[in-house]
């Protein structure tokens, strides 16, 4: 009995879609479908390429998302000092105007 070759997936996917029309009607099928196959690796490398590029994106955008909230929270903190320094400003001022106006009027003799 003869035993028949093993032949890997894409020799027997050839020989399958051969068909009898003979060698010489049909590019070699192997060939081709390696073609294709190296395509597909390399349309596969470039998109996982691209994903990567878009999740690096993405960790940036969260970075400066943080840094930006690190950077809102300081102004906030900032504006609500420049307030309390406002206040205490006035409140100084009036002290001293009312501090001024006592003398005058001690000055003038009014009690």
């Amino acid at each position: 009995s003869r035993r028949r070759p093993v032949l890997g997936s894409n020799q027997r996917s050839a020989a399958h879609l051969d068909h009898g029309f003979g060698r010489e009607m049909m590019p070699n099928v192997s060939v081709l479908r390696g073609v294709v196959l190296i395509q597909a690796r390399m349309r596969g490398r470039h998109l996982r390429a691209c994903l990567r590029s878009v999740f690096r994106a993405w960790q940036t955008v969260s970075i400066l998302r943080k840094e930006n909230e690190e950077i809102r929270v300081g102004i906030e903190s900032c504006e609500k000092k420049r307030q309390e320094l406002l206040i205490e400003r006035d409140r100084s001022r009036n002290q001293f105007h009312q501090a001024r106006a006592r003398i005058a009027q001690t000055k003038h003799g009014v009690n």
